[in-house]
């Protein structure tokens, strides 16, 4: 069984703001994470937001917010695809975002096995700073069975591969803190 939670936070010398663009920024993710190396926005119904979602999926190699203007934010049903590492191991998933409250949350879900991975940013009272919490969420404790599957004969079991999430989450907030504070 999954751990439902796991989770890690950081304080940022950034607002909300800062922080939230580069949360949203999906096309930064592979340089950010361990694991998830690259996510490409899949094309929305508009020309307007195929020119966006075309803009954002740069991937790993470079953002489309480090252009000059921030990325567009992700909406909720954003589909994207991902490329995952661990070791010699590479795999595919892909992603639905489920939910956006702007500088405050912004969650994605991995319909393949049910988890949730949740960004949190709470404000500071002066707002000078911002707490940044990153989750990965499995309601119940139940992932999906090829997934669990998965994690036992190739990821090293749930207890190795929880903790490489558990750094890597870290990582990646620590990642997220630096672009901010220096954006």
């Amino acid at each position: 069984m999954a751990a439902p939670e796991i989770s890690a936070s950081t304080t940022v010398n950034a607002p909300a703001s800062k922080v939230w663009q580069r949360v949203t920024d999906l096309s930064a993710m592979g340089q950010r994470s361990p694991q998830c190396k690259k996510m490409i926005l899949l094309p929305r119904g508009s020309s307007s937001s195929n020119s966006s979602a075309a803009g954002a999926s740069t991937g790993a190699g470079g953002s489309s917010a480090g252009a000059g203007a921030p990325a567009p934010t992700p909406t909720p049903g954003t589909v994207t695809i991902n490329f995952n590492r661990q070791g010699i191991l590479w795999w595919p998933t892909w992603a639905v975002v489920t939910e956006v409250e702007p500088e405050k949350v912004f969650e994605f879900k991995i319909p393949l096995n049910g988890t949730r991975w949740r960004f949190e940013l709470t404000p500071t009272a002066d707002g000078a700073q911002t707490v940044l919490t990153e989750k990965r969420l499995v309601p119940g404790g139940n992932t999906s069975l090829v997934s669990r599957v998965l994690v036992a004969a190739v990821l090293g079991g749930e207890e190795k591969f929880e903790a490489s999430l558990q750094e890597g989450i870290q990582q990646t907030i620590r990642a997220l803190a630096r672009e901010a504070e220096n954006f």
